[in-house]
Parts: structure tokens; sequence; C-alpha cells
């Protein structure tokens, strides 16, 4: 079974704070002599996007942490989220780039989280 994405945090990321694409699905080989040798990489390709979501409280980024290094043991687990732009729920994980993810103190209490996310279905 694969976790959720907790209902208490921000469900979308901010307006034009969800960047991303697939990624290249072609290797491509080239021979002694000729043209390249294409061919796919795989039959499902991953998608990358980069994600800053609308500030969160205290305890919501405590719920964050907890999601991230206890439900997903530190982000290698995926889970499951509505895609930002489609609404349909499909299959994510935390991108293996340091800092998983990034925390910035705004005004107040209030705590922006910018991440990068893997769509892997």
């Amino acid at each position: 079974m694969t976790d959720v994405w907790p209902s208490t945090l921000p469900q979308t990321p901010l307006v034009d704070q969800w960047i991303g694409g697939p990624q290249r699905n072609k290797v491509s080989f080239k021979p002694d002599v000729g043209a390249t040798i294409d061919r796919r990489r795989t039959s499902s390709p991953l998608s990358v996007f980069t994600a800053t979501f609308p500030p969160m409280t205290e305890l919501q980024f405590a719920t964050f942490e907890t999601f991230f290094e206890t439900t997903l043991k530190d982000g290698i687990l995926p889970f499951d989220w509505a895609d930002p732009v489609t609404g349909v729920t499909r299959r994510w994980k935390f991108s293996d780039e340091d800092p998983p993810y990034q925390a910035t103190a705004g005004a107040g209490d209030l705590i922006t989280v910018s991440t990068k996310f893997i769509r892997l279905t």
C-alpha cells in the first residue's frame, strides 16, 4: 500500500511554481561510421517537477517533516498525490537531489517549502 500526501498540507503548489516535464527518454549510440543509433531508454519515462508550496504553519511543517522522514523513510518511498495540473492521482517520490527540500522562514511563523518531485506513473 502506498502512502498518500497528507490532507492537512497544501494540496497544490503556488501559482507559477510548478515547473517541469518529462526527462529525455532517448539513448544514442555512435557507431564507427554512419548516423547515430537511437532507442527509447524505458517504456515508462519519468517526469521531474519543481514545486514551491504556499506558506505552512509550524504545525503543517512538522507534519511535512514527519511525512518525509518517518512515513516515507527519508523520502525513499513513493506516495500518491493529485497531479496539480490534471487533478489525477499519480505516484510520486522525492528527487534524489540534495537537499531533498528547502524550508524558508517567512513572515510570522510561516514556512515555505520548495522541493523536486519525480512522477513515477
